[in-house]
């Protein structure tokens, strides 16, 4: 018996799940007396929880769907840019995380107005978080919807009949797609032109994709609305055990599906089978020729220049501030980010077990995942199918309810009450739970409607350079003040936030000197020539005969390959926009093609241009690392420059400031407040555990606790990369 495409056991494990996710909401509400309850969960939260809720919250289902989509595009090579971060962004997690607790505020909009005494820098901070975090939920609810409606797929039956002309028509797409293009007729070239503008589709499901964003929404809503961070914490916990069992839930029925369909044995004949089967060039973790541009020193650039704006993200505060004290937040902070790490790994190994088994079975990788768990699960009918939607449900609600909860909180602290203040408990409450239902409607109103959500990403993504020169030089450096602040802002949202959304609105895409393009590479790589080599050179030698018997081959006729054969391969990069995302054409008026510039206008390569910098001689990386360099310059160059030609904020505010850095939080709220008397009384009181005793600069001495700390990140960091590499290395 089925119900929309599931089988009725599957669809009883979904209904189960979200019964105890309701139930938890409704615990927790009765327990809401205050914002501090609501938002940081009464600051109770121990190191299982907090560690939960840190994977959680930076865990989606677009993490574990997307891996599929990285290995496809880049190999495993994709999945070693998600990890590479982790040598620098771990250690210094490991002392963040005792800032964001010790700070004793709300939200990180707090932190601005505690540090530089604005309020109007804290409210910009919070409408700009809230926008940044709408687009990554809807990101979420988009990757969600399209894994379900895989997994529940109408027959050709079931369709409607304007469903089935739509199908009919993917398939004489695909049909021509797969045909040599020389060997078309006009009218067929004709006829796949106008295939690929209406991109007819081939997957129909039983459930909408505005109805299941708008249901999955709603059920967010209600558990997490109600009880605030503590329902949102406790159902991460089950949410996150749920998220690690997808991860390993497809590996085992994976690999017997292999070993099926290939004849191999066991799980070493699984892996011999994927590198027979898959292209060589999947298991390099560097210089695929598939990611040959992510070079070293641009992945350096990334992990380094870019860990400031990772470090003003809301999010982080909340996470580690509900923590029930300092230490509980810097282990329970690196070990959910850990976790989050191995399970990158064990995602890109079942990528690649997507990949070897379905393929050719569809073009969109994001619709793979739901194949796969179609295909290997759905058929069982014991259930399986229907917990993997649970677990895709709760590895993307788990992210929701956390962000949800900073964004009422950034509204609610940073805006709402700053011009509405000395309010009652319970109308703050009331008001941020408004801020969660309007988070969310936004949420699914980007998710439905927008087209273009990543080039959106990508831009909100730099308001964060906005921000991060005032956070982190706010706390490391006492000459640090409100008008170097708001330069930054000013400068840094000018070049990177305001000229890029301005310029395309004004015209300035179709701008001649704004098309330039970075000049094309060449890589030569080595490979051992697998089945899929074999496949591929044999198709490019038929191509090529084809071609030659009308006298419009080019080249000599490309070598037979055979299996195990070492080969060369010659990959060119292609060239690449340099002040846009890309550069596309249009027809104008006149029916002539017009080139235009796709995408936000990138400002700050336009301001290296204009002082000389000879950015088409660069390659694609270069580009990319200037880049980075360029936006950390401008916001903390400006920031710096500033604060050294203007007076310092008071030295009792800042001496009270840093004096709360110092205490150590904990447990007992009473002690704690007992404590923080104390360093209100005396805020000197910790300065002798300032690393540089007579300077502006706050650096703090480490002890024991904190060199063991960083040498346990260090050690599970190499592990992972050995868990990496024997991922790659198997059967190889």
């Amino acid at each position: 018996m089925t119900l929309f495409g599931l089988h009725i056991i599957d669809v009883i494990v979904i209904f189960v799940y979200f019964s105890w996710v309701f139930w938890i909401g409704y615990r927790s509400m009765k327990r809401i007396k205050n914002q501090e309850d609501f938002f940081l969960g009464g600051r109770k939260f121990g190191r299982l929880i907090a560690t939960f809720t840190m994977f959680g919250q930076g865990t989606s289902a677009e993490n574990a769907v997307g891996a599929t989509t990285q290995v496809k595009q880049m190999g495993i090579s994709g999945i070693m840019l998600s990890t590479f971060s982790n040598f620098f962004y771990l250690p210094v997690y490991f002392f963040a995380a005792q800032w964001y607790r010790r700070l004793r505020v709300l939200t990180m909009s707090s932190y601005y107005e505690l540090r530089y005494k604005s309020q109007n820098i804290a409210a910009i901070y919070s409408v700009a978080q809230a926008f940044f975090f709408i687009v990554v939920i809807s990101i979420g609810f988009l990757t969600m919807s399209k894994t379900i409606m895989a997994i529940t797929p109408k027959t050709v039956e079931q369709m409607t009949d304007a469903q089935k002309s739509e199908y009919s028509q993917a398939l004489r797409l695909e049909a021509l797609e797969n045909t040599d293009y020389s060997v078309l007729s006009q009218a067929e070239r004709d006829e796949l032109a106008e295939l690929r503008i209406l991109k007819p589709r081939r997957f129909f499901s039983h459930f909408n994709k505005s109805t299941l964003i708008i249901g999955l929404a709603f059920i967010v809503m209600i558990y997490a609305i109600g009880g605030g961070l503590e329902a949102a914490a406790k159902t991460d916990v089950l949410q996150s055990i749920l998220t690690l069992f997808l991860t390993v839930l497809f590996i085992p029925f994976g690999f017997a599906k292999i070993n099926s369909t290939f004849g191999s044995e066991g799980v070493l004949g699984a892996f011999q089978t994927m590198h027979k089967v898959l292209p060589e060039m999947v298991f390099d973790v560097f210089g695929s020729p598939a990611n040959a541009e992510m070079t070293w020193y641009l992945m350096l650039a990334f992990g380094v220049l870019t860990l400031p704006n990772v470090l003003c993200q809301a999010n982080q505060l909340v996470v580690a501030g509900a923590a029930k004290d300092d230490k509980t937040a810097r282990v329970s902070f690196v070990d959910g980010m850990l976790i989050k790490r191995f399970a990158t790994v064990m995602w890109g190994l079942i990528g690649m077990i997507i990949l070897v088994l379905f393929y050719t079975n569809n073009a969109d990788p994001d619709m793979m995942w739901g194949l796969a768990t179609r295909e290997l699960l759905g058929s069982l009918g014991i259930g399986l199918a229907g917990l993997m939607v649970a677990c895709l449900m709760s590895a993307l609600m788990s992210t929701a309810d956390a962000h949800m909860i900073t964004v009422s909180g950034l509204l609610t602290d940073g805006v709402y009450k700053k011009y509405f203040p000395n309010k009652a408990e319970k109308e703050y409450v009331f008001v941020g739970r408004i801020f969660c239902c309007l988070y969310l409607i936004g949420g699914v109103a980007m998710a439905i409607f927008s087209k273009d959500f990543w080039s959106v990403f990508k831009y909100l993504m730099t308001l964060n350079f906005t921000f991060a020169a005032p956070f982190l030089m706010g706390i490391l450096w006492r000459r640090a003040n409100a008008k170097a602040a708001w330069a930054t802002v000013f400068v840094s949202g000018i070049i990177t936030v305001l000229l890029p959304l301005v310029a395309p609105a004004v015209g300035l895409n179709k701008h001649e000197a704004l098309l330039k393009v970075n000049r094309s590479q060449e890589l030569s790589i080595r490979y051992i020539a697998s089945s899929f080599d074999v496949a591929e050179c044999d198709e490019a030698i038929l191509r090529w005969k084809e071609q030659n018997t009308r006298g419009q081959a080019e080249g000599p006729c490309p070598e037979a390959l055979a299996e195990g054969q070492e080969f060369e391969k010659v990959i060119a990069s292609k060239e690449r926009a340099i002040f846009w995302d890309n550069i596309s054409a249009e027809k104008d008026e006149q029916g002539n093609l017009v080139k235009k510039g796709d995408g936000m206008l990138k400002a700050d390569m336009l301001l290296l241009y204009c002082i000389g910098v000879p950015l088409e001689k660069f390659a694609f990386p270069l580009l990319e690392t200037l880049r980075y360099v360029t936006q950390f310059l401008l916001s903390f160059g400006t920031f710096i420059i500033v604060a050294l030609l203007t007076k310092p904020q008071s030295k009792d505010g800042l001496d009270h400031f840093y004096g709360r850095l110092r205490t150590p939080s904990h447990a007992d709220h009473e002690k704690d407040a007992q404590e923080m008397a104390l360093t209100e009384a005396d805020p000197n009181r910790f300065n002798d555990q300032k690393l540089f005793a007579n300077s502006s600069w706050e650096i703090n001495r480490w002890h024991v606790y904190d060199t063991k700390g960083v040498i346990r990140i260090l050690f599970f960091v190499v592990m992972i990369y050995v868990a990496l590499f024997a991922v790659v290395k198997i059967g190889g």
